[in-house]
């Protein structure tokens, strides 16, 4: 089977998708969008607005929540913010970049919220207190680290991911087909797996760890591949490994 011919599905909303589809479709394999997530605004509270006023730091996990954060806030009141800023990616940073409040410092190479834990621990005098914007659904990694390195931490979800329409049946026959499903998130396993339960015998490539484990602990799955990281080259090398 020539590579032109082989198919991998994305499963993260489609403007997660963009980058990943164009480095795959370069090296010539066909791709499919079948959504797992969708987002939705959650409100930023008042004692949430107070605690920013104070606050030494503040986190963006992605770029969902950089968008969430800056539709619930002025341009005025976003460059108000005066504390350090911190992402977790270059994507949450160009996100940043894009609404007028730069981040001075970033998680990459791995893009985790381990990695901006450890980064923040070493530049935040102790204790800090620390405004973590985020979705509903945020692996606790960088909220834990943080609580245990003694800083005082509260958290702002600003969006949850809630499910969209499950894939016909035409679109569930084609995913059949792919030489890789990759998924980003252990909710994506939970409703890809709920909607099409005969693709657990596909190869399902998970984003990490977290994924990872999910799909052998709930699911009884082990993912045919998992990439060394989430970063897009190490994700694209994973999900390409399937399609040689």
């Amino acid at each position: 089977m020539a590579l032109n011919d082989k198919l991998v599905v994305l499963t993260r909303a489609h403007e997660d998708n963009q980058a990943l589809r164009v480095r795959l479709e370069h090296a010539g394999v066909r791709v499919l969008e079948v959504p797992t997530a969708q987002f939705a605004d959650v409100a930023l509270t008042d004692d949430h607005l107070r605690f920013l006023e104070t606050c030494d730091a503040v986190t963006f996990a992605s770029a969902h929540a950089v968008a969430a954060f800056a539709r619930q806030l002025s341009a005025d009141e976003v460059h108000g913010i005066h504390c350090l800023v911190a992402a977790v990616g270059p994507t949450t940073t160009a996100a940043l970049e894009r609404i007028g409040l730069p981040a001075g410092l970033t998680a990459h190479t791995p893009s985790t919220g381990h990695a901006l834990a450890e980064l923040l621990s070493a530049r935040l005098n102790h204790p800090s207190r620390i405004l973590v914007v985020q979705a509903r659904q945020s692996q606790p990694e960088l909220v834990d680290l943080l609580h245990a390195a003694g800083h005082e931490v509260r958290v702002a979800v600003v969006y949850e991911n809630v499910e969209p329409l499950a894939p016909t049946a035409e679109l569930r026959a084609e995913m059949a087909q792919a030489q890789a499903i990759y998924l980003a998130a252990p909710s994506a396993a939970d409703r890809l797996l709920a909607w099409a339960p005969d693709l657990r015998d596909r190869p399902l490539v998970a984003i990490g760890g977290t994924t990872a484990a999910a799909l052998r602990d709930k699911h009884g799955i082990q993912p045919a591949a998992q990439a060394a990281s989430p970063d897009l080259a190490d994700v694209a090398a994973a999900l390409l490994s399937l399609c040689a």
